[in-house]
């Protein structure tokens, strides 16, 4: 976050954004649709009873697990954004801030839990859902994802403001709570021969958080939104919740937590390389690899628990995080780009970066399907991965020889070259192995392939970022309601942003009167 000394103005454009109610309606959506799917095709294959399986157990066996690994570990991202929107909206309605903060802790480890549903199966004797000792964590995970689901409802409801609608999501939030009475002693087993009325309470859970949270946007949260805004100066990556504040109507959005595209990129780069180090070592340790003797695949680590649970969740999650990049790379090229190409730059830049979503829908399934549950379908997806962005790095690279330093255009051409000799030969050669030495101990030459270019997509990451330097930058945020527009003599800068954030979560009593006094004295 920028000092206090910095008076740096900034203004900020909306771009691409959704409102907060309409996100978690599309978050609700996917999860119901996935759990409507899963059910139809675990029926379908005569995998589940038709009245009424457990929901874990449509997810157990393929393409139900697939589909559930996806969509739960971005449907759990997704609610992060949410709790956090509730938690400005309400801290800036008045409540307590420390209270408020707790709870959002407890809702982002929830996330965390239902992205662990996700990523393990619930039945031990199928070999997809083997997680070794690590057996009972989807129930664990399953029942604090519910549990801190429902206890977040029941308080929403008693927090709620006299005009708001009550009586729904009264009536959802009872509704969960007495759903959890499947695990009361005797139940626990979540199984339906020892009681048959387990599945349906726990069907009925679900649908009353699902049809409970975009209720609880809507009156929460209404003029908030997530998307990507254009700042023509330095955006604070976090602060304070500002009130909606009296005046002429609101003009700008006020930008409560943001990430920018060389954030976001970052992030990337770290989770791959704690997923690939992390699974790297457990999968040696457990024996599953053995690298003195032969160099491993990015697949062979994944294949046994723990490491399986880890690049499950985390590759999933990679994956959107890298599409939310590329989505900004995408806004901010189109500025360099609009003019190109006689005037299809914007069509020809939206469909080079639709071959990167591509890739990256590649590269979930590859963490949502690992090679011992379906060899073909990984290996399709992992070849999807690198070579559909073999081809976005080496168009992209060439396209921002313009606009990108010699260096930084230098490094991407030698980088993509390098790519494409170690993704041409993985593929057209995986069987080729070196001989590294004379004592027999040799490496598979498609692995190192596999890793090389794994490392390229890495670096090549931020290249195609830099070449932008100068034009702006784009920024994902979570923006509350517009900030009034100011007369024209007041400029609105970082130092009084975060003079009001401040002043906010100071004021014991959560009613933002030192905020006013801010405004008026700035006034």
């Amino acid at each position: 976050m920028p000092s206090s000394n910095d008076s740096t103005a900034f203004s900020t454009e909306r771009l691409l954004t959704l409102s907060v109610p309409h996100l978690t309606l599309l978050l609700s959506s996917l999860l119901a649709v996935c759990i409507g799917t899963t059910y139809l095709t675990c029926v379908g294959e005569h995998e589940c009873q038709v009245f009424l399986p457990m929901i874990s157990d449509t997810w157990v066996y393929p393409p139900g697990t697939y589909l559930s690994r996806l969509t739960l570990s971005m449907v759990a991202a997704g609610l992060g954004v949410v709790y956090s929107a509730f938690y400005y909206a309400r801290v800036g309605a008045g409540s307590p801030a420390r209270l408020q903060a707790a709870l959002l802790s407890v809702t982002h480890f929830s996330c965390v839990t239902m992205g662990v549903v996700g990523a393990v199966c619930e039945d031990s004797k199928v070999p997809s859902c083997d997680v070794g000792p690590f057996a009972g964590i989807h129930n664990i995970a399953a029942i604090l994802t519910f549990g801190i689901g429902t206890i977040y409802a029941v308080q929403a409801v008693c927090s709620l403001p006299r005009k708001a609608p009550r009586v729904g999501l009264s009536l959802l939030a009872v509704a969960s709570l007495v759903s959890k009475a499947r695990w009361l002693p005797g139940n626990l087993a979540l199984t339906i021969d020892r009681n048959p009325a387990v599945p349906l309470l726990e069907w009925s859970d679900a649908a009353a958080l699902i049809l409970f949270f975009p209720m609880y946007a809507a009156a929460c949260c209404p003029d908030f939104s997530f998307g990507y805004l254009r700042s023509h100066g330095p955006l604070p990556f976090c602060q304070g919740p500002l009130p909606s504040l009296s005046g002429p109507a609101a003009s700008t959005p006020s930008p409560l937590a943001s990430w920018s595209e060389k954030g976001l990129v970052r992030i990337v780069q770290r989770m791959v390389a704690v997923t690939v180090s992390t699974t790297f070592l457990l999968s040696w340790a457990d024996g599953t690899i053995h690298p003195r003797s032969a160099w491993p695949t990015l697949c062979d680590m994944w294949v046994s628990p723990p490491s399986n649970i880890i690049s499950r969740y985390m590759v999933c999650l990679g994956a959107l995080l890298a599409a939310a990049s590329q989505l900004s790379h995408l806004l901010l090229s189109n500025v360099a780009r609009a003019r190109t190409l006689r005037g299809f730059g914007l069509y020809l830049n939206a469909l080079l970066h639709a071959i990167s979503l591509a890739g990256l829908f590649g590269l979930a399934v590859v963490g949502a399907c690992n090679v011992d549950e379906d060899f073909n379908l990984h290996s399709f997806a992992a070849s999807a991965f690198f070579g559909l962005h073999l081809v976005y790095f080496v168009l992209d690279a060439i396209w921002s020889a313009s606009s990108a330093k010699a260096s930084t255009n230098a490094f991407a051409a030698a980088a993509c070259l390098a790519a494409a000799a170690s993704i041409g030969s993985h593929a057209l050669a995986p069987h080729l192995v070196v001989q590294l030495s004379a004592n027999g101990t040799a490496e598979s030459f498609g692995a190192i392939c596999e890793w090389f270019a794994l490392l390229c997509f890495t670096v090549l990451l931020s290249t195609s970022t830099d070449a932008f330097d100068g034009l702006g930058s784009i920024h994902l945020a979570l923006s509350g309601p517009g900030t009034p527009t100011p007369p024209a003599r007041i400029q609105v800068d970082i130092k009084q942003q975060e003079a009001f954030a401040s002043a906010l979560l100071l004021n014991e009593d959560g009613s933002g009167l030192l905020v006013d006094r801010c405004v008026a004295a700035s006034c």
